[in-house]
């Protein structure tokens, strides 16, 4: 089995999520900053979701309940070896979960399938292991994700890992292995020794291991890209991101040498959107932070400026990227 990387989450909001890597290497340690990093990336993905480990004997079925309320479902002795041969005694489970904007932001986790904008409703990356060797599944597992509604057009995604010159990005190809059950769950005795609350629940049922995501397609065929100049800052160690606030996903904004801009390329975005507009700048010369917070409405041949970026803390950035759940 050949591992991808995938990625998913869940909200009801989406964000498009624009941002540019850069390769400065050397450490930046900012005046009264608790930590040194490299880049603007590099400053945010310090705050991103922290990974799970959990240890399970493989002899009986088990459920993983994640910090965050999900359920993961494995029947007994549910894994083998990446040669075929099955496994026993214990494995252990590394799952991180990325479930709102704010994770998406500080992760860098996108949300596209090829040209297509992608709304998400859970995502995360899930590997086992045993001895310092990647297993994979046998058959499949399950996962509860509780919703309140039960939207038809939800499918599962596996996530690739594309590199470019912009860095690594993600993009979402849909399983045609795995598939969605939504479902009003109590209980399930075949499954798992967990009772669940009662609810509405999305049932995954999922025959891979790694980035996973929970989306439906999200389209337009009318609007226009999205278009930021920032006269103040090069290309280099700048990120930016543009949050539409009704839906949730995030988008990579690349950045266009020959104009000198950041823009949405392909994706075209239906006129009419609130959105946000973020901008994180590391301005090496001065060693310090600074960012932009644009609110906008998207239109026709939509172009945002900015002219100078205002200084901020550590503290205070990560607290403004928190409030986009």
């Amino acid at each position: 089995m050949i591992m991808k990387k995938i990625l998913k989450i869940a909200s009801p909001v989406l964000l498009l999520l624009f941002f540019v890597g850069c390769d400065d290497s050397e450490p930046l340690q900012l005046e009264g900053g608790n930590t040194s990093f490299t880049s603007a990336k590099a400053f945010l993905q310090r705050s991103a979701p922290e990974a799970e480990v959990f240890t399970k004997d493989v002899s009986s079925r088990f459920t993983l309940k994640s910090k965050n309320g999900l359920h993961y479902r494995f029947k007994s002795n549910a894994f083998k070896t990446m040669s075929g041969q099955p496994v026993t005694g214990q494995v252990n489970l590394k799952l991180t979960e990325y479930l709102t904007k704010s994770d998406m932001v500080f992760s860098g986790v996108t949300t596209t399938s090829g040209k297509d904008f992608l709304e998400s409703g859970a995502m995360f990356n899930l590997t086992v292991s045993q001895n310092g060797q990647d297993l994979q599944l046998v058959d499949e597992f399950r996962v509860q994700v509780p919703s309140t509604d039960q939207d038809p057009n939800m499918i599962i995604f596996e996530g690739e890992e594309v590199e470019d010159s912009s860095g690594t990005s993600l993009n979402w190809v849909p399983s045609n292995t795995s598939n969605v059950v939504r479902d009003f769950i109590r209980s399930d005795t075949s499954w798992s020794d967990t009772t669940y609350d009662p609810g509405y629940y999305y049932t995954l049922r999922i025959k891979f291991l790694s980035w996973c995501n929970l989306d439906r397609y999200w389209n337009s065929s009318t609007g226009s890209p999205v278009r930021l100049k920032i006269k103040q800052a090069d290309r280099k160690n700048c990120v930016v991101y543009l949050a539409i606030k009704s839906l949730n996903g995030v988008v990579f904004l690349g950045y266009d040498h020959l104009n000198e801009e950041y823009n949405s390329r392909s994706y075209n975005l239906p006129h009419g959107w609130d959105i946000t507009i973020i901008v994180v700048y590391v301005d090496r010369d001065k060693q310090q932070l600074e960012y932009a917070w644009i609110d906008s409405r998207t239109r026709d041949n939509h172009l945002e400026e900015v002219d100078e970026l205002k200084v901020i803390s550590e503290e205070d950035l990560e607290a403004l990227v928190k409030t986009l759940q």
